[in-house]
């Protein structure tokens, strides 16, 4: 089982790193990889970065230096070398399991007031390593705030507001009734 996990860097914004490894083979094309050293609570490993999500594997498995020089190698006849090893700053935790991507997830949260516009909000349970957490996403990325922050409810329904004010007439069913006059010569 491997964990991809969000450590703080400040009070908002929050960067990934792994707390723990896989052994099984990527065998799918990277698009990046980096190494991580070990800064509790993230172990020592080598992040591959494909198409379908990012993996935290044993830096000591023999497939993996392999997969790196081939990695390298391709780059080299194909891609100039400042795009080969990009920092992609995810603003929310993956859980892996088996070098495969499962769901994101928090596993830490912030106090701190998100003072920008919501894009976004979703609710997030209890579920280890995942804490119960509001995560809003607003342009500058995804957050995971203590939903029992006092402001969190009212963030919410400001953005609830705003959603109902900005939706096109078109989608909105109001409730009209008509009131149609009776006939008195009605016809049986």
């Amino acid at each position: 089982m491997c964990f991809w996990f969000l450590a703080h860097l400040d009070a908002e914004k929050v960067s990934p790193c792994c707390v723990s490894i896989s052994r099984s083979r990527v065998v799918e094309p990277l698009k990046s990889f980096r190494l991580q050293k070990s800064s509790p609570p993230c172990v020592k490993a080598v992040i591959f970065e494909t198409e379908r999500g990012h993996y935290c594997i044993d830096p000591r498995q023999p497939w993996v230096r392999k997969k790196i020089e081939e990695f390298v190698r391709q780059q080299k006849t194909t891609v100039s070398p400042t795009s080969v090893s990009p920092h992609n700053d995810l603003e929310i935790t993956s859980a892996y399991i088996d070098a495969e991507k499962v769901s994101p997830c928090c596993v830490s949260i912030s106090r701190s007031r998100v003072v920008e516009p919501l894009k976004s909000f979703r609710l997030q349970k209890s579920s280890p390593p995942c804490v119960k957490a509001v995560i809003f996403e607003t342009e500058k990325g995804q957050f995971c705030i203590d939903p029992r922050q006092p402001w969190v409810r009212k963030k919410i329904e400001e953005f609830r507001r705003q959603q109902k004010t900005t939706v096109s007439p078109t989608s909105v069913s109001p409730r009209l009734t008509f009131s149609v006059p009776q006939s008195s010569t009605e016809s049986s």
